[in-house]
């Protein structure tokens, strides 16, 4: 989780990457406007070297 953080700092103004369960490593990013496509592209290369699933429904009371 911490190199993923650190590429995504890397691109400063495009995301913000905030920890939603750090024991089951699940992160929240926010993309912001005009950089879907390019954060798209960038995931998904970075999907290559590091294993990452969408989940686009996950309930933080629930995993608790």
């Amino acid at each position: 989780m911490v190199y993923l953080k650190f590429i995504l700092e890397a691109y400063e103004g495009m995301n913000v990457m905030s920890t939603v369960d750090n024991v089951a490593g699940i992160i929240r990013i926010a993309i912001m406007p005009g950089f879907e496509n390019d954060m798209d592209e960038l995931l998904a290369e970075l999907g290559k070297q590091v294993k990452m699933e969408a989940i686009t429904d996950f309930n933080v009371s629930k995993a608790k």
